[in-house]
């Protein structure tokens, strides 16, 4: 089995590559469909310590054209568990937690405040504006991430900077 170091070598060939900052980051994925995959994968590839995985849905078979981390025999269950095993599997070296539930009436305040950033992942207006509500009433950073056919987004909202999801929004 390989150490952590070398794991990350080519990491610290980046002058201001900061990979105990990384291995120390909480960092919660909203969603863990299509593009939750994709933020999942990298961020395990890259190191992040402590990761979270929210989803309340389970893996359908239309998701496996899209979706990295999930195989036939997956379908029925919980995304975000079938996530948080393919991302330890990926990386052993760091923390992953499974949350299959519900963003908006299931996740505490407390949970978001211990994080560093929020990912949001998700195809729900409604999921949207309330992962902001959540981020932006205890502060905490979040990524917008979408995709709608042949277009994506990708915004950063920041409380202590004014900015949040619905101020962006026209009536």
């Amino acid at each position: 089995m390989e150490s952590e170091e070398s794991r990350y070598a080519r990491h610290h060939l980046i002058d201001w590559w900061e990979q105990k900052r990384l291995s120390q980051a909480k960092v919660m994925v909203v969603g863990a469909g299509a593009i939750g995959n994709e933020v999942i994968k990298s961020l395990a590839l890259l190191g992040v310590g402590n990761l979270w995985i929210v989803d309340f849905d389970t893996v359908e078979v239309t998701n496996l054209t899209r979706s990295v981390l999930f195989r036939e025999s997956d379908i029925g269950r919980s995304k975000a568990e079938v996530a948080a095993e393919r991302a330890r599997d990926i990386n052993p070296h760091i923390n992953v937690h499974a949350l299959s539930c519900d963003l908006e009436y299931e996740i505490g305040s407390g949970v978001y405040r211990a994080m560093d950033v929020v990912i949001g992942c998700l195809d729900s207006l409604q999921a949207r504006l309330a992962l902001n509500r959540a981020c932006y009433r205890v502060g905490v950073p979040w990524i917008n991430g979408g995709i709608e056919v042949t277009v994506a987004e990708v915004s950063l909202f920041q409380a202590e900077r004014g900015a949040c999801f619905e101020c962006s929004m026209s009536p």
